[in-house]
């Protein structure tokens, strides 16, 4: 009795292991409470976890309308964000520009614990001819 060889007869160990669900990266950790990862996210999702802008689509509406830049480029929502990139948001009538400390491992953070992702480099007002020209 021959028995054919079919597609799915080969070596197990050859197959690609099963993705985890987490992410590779250097685990960096900050307070005691909980361990971040060096790892890129999402522009739209770090805002909302780090309660910059309270729902990830305001992120996005933010980012369509050219509110938000990284490093002094605009971004659009889907771009990848790294620790020690700069955030500059543009609000009604003011202008904050915050640092990546860290991106955090799972997409939901404490206040305390979303507080310390970001550091604020500098908020300005902006001036009367500007907020008429948005």
């Amino acid at each position: 009795m021959v028995i054919a060889a079919s597609r799915f007869d080969h070596d197990l160990e050859q197959r690609p292991p099963k993705f985890s669900g987490r992410r590779k990266g250097t685990v960096v950790g900050i307070g005691d409470r909980h361990l971040l990862q060096a790892v890129t996210m999402r522009l739209d999702v770090f805002l909302k976890v780090s309660r910059l802008i309270p729902r990830r689509t305001l992120a996005q509406e933010f980012c369509e309308k050219g509110l938000i830049s990284v490093n002094g480029q605009p971004a659009k929502s889907a771009k990848e964000v790294n620790p020690d990139d700069e955030i500059e948001i543009r609000r009604r009538g003011s202008v904050t520009t915050v640092r990546i400390t860290a991106t955090p491992e799972r997409k939901q953070l404490s206040k305390s614990g979303a507080q310390e992702i970001f550091e604020v480099v500098a908020t300005r007002q902006l001036p009367e001819a500007d907020l008429l020209a948005s």
